[in-house]
């Protein structure tokens, strides 16, 4: 209710300040209107009525520009001395004639006073300027109050600051409100959408990656020596076997059909089918991979990304790899790619050239910030939120939500696609 006060004082007060403002110019322009119905005066006399005039308009702008320091006591000197010579020539040539003539006289200015008294432009008077100076000074004060009083556009900031090392990677689990984190020494689990977390006392150690199956029933989670599957989002987990000479599993991706793809540093990409076991994909994938996801139908691609490499797709399950990071202008503007997200039923869809459709949006998270792709990885736009973003995920289902972490443990939450962040429920 006070601001609501406050405004609507605001108005008034600018309201009142513009009427006082522009109050003597509908005046001028009254009197202007008026000012062809008078009685005619003789060309000539009004001639040198003009001429007095300008030069005792000059005369005051010369002091009012003196006065504001525009004009050295030299430079005003000299410029007075010469509108005061005109200004008394005019006013001896006005008494002369004088100034009463009658209209018609046919009355004609010296030749001498129309030599020495050049058109002047007439200036403001000095008692008009002052006033209009202060009022449109305190009219724009008036506004500029006003619109800070008025509400501004939603100030990104981060929801929860997680007290942990090393975030790793993010996951909304898909048609809830449960969120996890992996990081350093272990795993955080949210029931808020990401507001407030507590950690899972099951999973230790450090963990690397996280995964959701298409379905979004069944949640994966790796890192060093573990691979764990979890069906009740997130509260138990039961180990599942790792791939050959595997210390450590980089980044992990969870596809169709119970379809799963690691990334074991120091051996490559392999991929698990069921409950098979895990045959070699690929050694084309740098080390420092640090993501990896299944892009679904009708793509049906492996996208990967790491801190030097950018973002790969791969259309063949993971045996050869392409650049996505863009191309010309649409390119992102840093290799440096620590996660990815993609919301399939974000609504959105691409038809290329070849006729082949691309529906969904494809996140990107970098040091320079997050961008997204709807057309593979063709081409990026950049996306508001500007932090060294190290983990994000993303959901649709009950309403959208898009999830960061930056790159010391903020989180930052996003209800409409990216566009804008803050702590919105």
């Amino acid at each position: 209710m006070l601001s609501i006060l406050l405004i609507l004082a605001s108005l008034g007060t600018a309201l009142g300040l513009l009427v006082f403002v522009f109050a003597p110019l509908w005046a001028a322009r009254s009197a202007a209107a008026v000012a062809p119905l008078a009685a005619p005066v003789a060309p000539a006399l009004q001639a040198l009525r003009d001429q007095r005039d300008a030069a005792l308009g000059g005369l005051a702008e010369l002091d009012w520009d003196h006065t504001l320091g525009n004009l050295s006591s030299a430079d005003y000197a000299a410029l007075r001395q010469q509108y005061r010579s005109q200004a008394i020539g005019v006013l001896k040539a006005l008494d002369a004639v004088g100034d009463a003539a009658p209209a018609g006289a046919g009355l004609a200015a010296p030749p001498a006073v129309a030599a020495r008294a050049p058109r002047v432009t007439p200036a403001r008077p000095v008692r008009r300027a002052r006033p209009l100076v202060i009022g449109v000074g305190a009219g724009l004060l008036a506004l500029a109050g006003l619109v800070a009083l008025l509400p501004g556009p939603p100030v990104a900031q981060a929801v929860a600051q997680l007290a942990v090392q090393h975030t790793h990677a993010a996951l909304l689990v898909p048609g809830s409100a449960v969120a996890l984190v992996a990081h350093h020494s272990g795993l955080l689990r949210s029931a808020d959408g990401g507001v407030t977390w507590t950690p899972v006392p099951a999973v230790t150690g450090d963990v690397t990656a996280l995964a959701a199956d298409p379905t979004g029933r069944v949640l994966y989670l790796a890192g060093t020596g573990q691979i764990r599957r979890s069906r009740d989002d997130g509260r138990t987990w039961e180990s599942l076997p790792l791939p050959p000479d595997a210390p450590t599993v980089a980044t992990l991706a969870a596809g169709p059909d119970s379809t799963l793809y690691a990334q074991v540093s120091g051996s490559g990409l392999f991929r698990r089918v069921g409950d098979g076991g895990w045959v070699a994909r690929s050694s084309g994938l740098p080390d420092d991979t640090t993501a990896l996801l299944w892009y679904p139908d009708p793509l049906a691609a492996l996208f990967a990304a790491g801190p030097a490499t950018g973002v790969l797709a791969s259309g063949d399950s993971g045996g050869q790899w392409g650049n996505a990071s863009g191309v010309v202008t649409g390119a992102l503007p840093t290799l440096a790619v620590r996660a990815l997200a993609v919301d399939a039923a974000s609504g959105d869809s691409f038809t290329g050239a070849d006729g082949a459709t691309v529906r969904g949006v494809l996140y990107a998270a970098t040091d320079s910030g997050l961008f997204k792709t709807i057309d593979g990885g063709t081409s990026w736009v950049g996306l508001p939120l500007r932090q060294a973003l190290v983990a994000i995920s993303v959901r649709s289902l009950p309403t959208p939500l898009l999830l960061a972490v930056d790159s010391r443990g903020g989180v930052w939450r996003s209800r409409d696609h990216g566009a804008g962040w803050g702590a919105t429920p």
